[in-house]
């Protein structure tokens, strides 16, 4: 599933795309980093979608956790499952090794089909 979603990424206006882990140098920014999280239970998986850009690139930024996150993941079958958003996202993150400032949404999926 976790690479569907990094396949749905790869389609939006950021296309520098890494699993979390999968890399020990990030791309140049603009990119994108996607991260499974373990959920309560085993009913769902917790996908947190962290943005990066250069410093000054906020509206770049907001728009894509905003608006562009929802238009490729929501409501979007993948693997026969139904994805389910959670308005949980925060705001600028900075102090990043890169000198990027990030934003960050979390998704959640359902494991199985409900």
């Amino acid at each position: 599933m976790v690479n569907d979603i990094i396949a749905r990424l790869k389609g939006g206006s950021i296309k520098k795309v890494v699993l979390f882990g999968d890399s020990e140098k990030m791309p140049a920014p603009p990119y994108v980093v996607v991260k499974p999280e373990a959920d309560t239970g085993n009913e769902t998986l917790r996908v947190r979608i962290i943005a990066h850009a250069d410093q000054g690139n906020y509206n770049l930024l907001n728009e894509y956790v905003t608006n562009e996150l929802t238009r490729l993941l929501k409501r979007h079958r993948m693997n026969g499952r139904m994805e389910r958003g959670r308005n949980e996202w925060h705001g600028v993150i900075t102090g990043n090794d890169d000198k990027t400032i990030a934003m960050e949404r979390v998704f959640v999926f359902p494991r199985r089909l409900m």
